[in-house]
């Protein structure tokens, strides 16, 4: 009888617990991370830019380095979601998070953003591109303007992140001039960049904190931060090769 009441109890619990949530406990397989397929090519600047595919660079889930996958002679590669089985609870509603996956060859290393619901419960699969700058390959960093010094509050990785993404998209300003001179394949390298710069936009922005040390809000470091973040929104809707401003200049 000692063990019958707890076990009774339990389910009891969980039976409470569905009711009042609307959701239901299930063990199934969860996936932490989503399945990621791309390319990573290399854009080589000077008199005729082009893009190159880049071979045997190194590719990992940002907790899973164990598990990387090397890209092949096309520079493609496949990196398989990982996953667990757990008891979890079946709830309405839908978010997204971003999941970080990194990107090495040799010296260079540099993240990506995988953007997939918080909680899998379903294999999603991504497909991305990424751009790396002859440069940067030579061991030369990559960064675009100095972000003002009220960013201090941001998280600084992820700055990094966003000014390399920025100085890529000037790199391919400064070399492609119009989106009508773009293969289709060369498109989808810039769209996949532009987005990769939002999706870092977004990443920096969440992980400010404007509060003092008091915690009061510091009013000044919070206009020159929106300020800055408003500027590149600008910036990123009016471009010649994004795929947004061209679609508007059809219409």
């Amino acid at each position: 009888m000692s063990l019958i009441r707890p076990k009774i109890f339990m389910f009891a619990t969980l039976a409470i617990m569905a009711l009042l949530t609307g959701c239901a406990p299930t063990v199934q397989t969860v996936y932490l991370t989503p399945e990621v397929k791309g390319q990573v090519v290399v854009l080589k600047t000077g008199a005729s830019a082009q893009f190159f595919p880049l071979a045997k660079s190194n590719i990992y889930h940002r907790k899973y380095p164990e598990k990387a996958v090397e890209s092949d002679t096309n520079g493609q590669f496949t990196l398989a979601a990982i996953s667990q089985v757990e008891a979890s609870w079946l709830m309405a509603g839908h978010a997204f998070n971003y999941y970080p996956v990194f990107i090495e060859k040799g010296a260079l290393r540099y993240q990506l953003l995988a953007e997939a619901s918080v909680k899998m419960h379903h294999l999603e699969t991504l497909t991305l591109s990424s751009i790396i700058v002859e440069s940067e390959l030579k061991g030369e960093p990559l960064l675009g303007d100095s972000a003002p010094s009220a960013l201090h509050r941001c998280n600084f990785s992820w700055l990094t992140q966003l000014r390399r993404s920025l100085a890529v998209n000037s790199a391919l300003e400064q070399h492609f001039t119009q989106r009508s001179a773009l293969s289709a394949q060369e498109q989808t390298y810039v769209d996949d960049q532009y987005q990769q710069t939002r999706l870092w936009l977004a990443q920096v922005k969440r992980s400010c904190d404007w509060r003092d040390r008091h915690g009061l809000p510091n009013y000044d470091d919070m206009k020159a931060g929106n300020e800055y973040f408003k500027q590149i929104d600008s910036a990123l809707s009016n471009k010649s090769l994004s795929k947004h401003d061209n679609e508007n200049n059809t219409k």
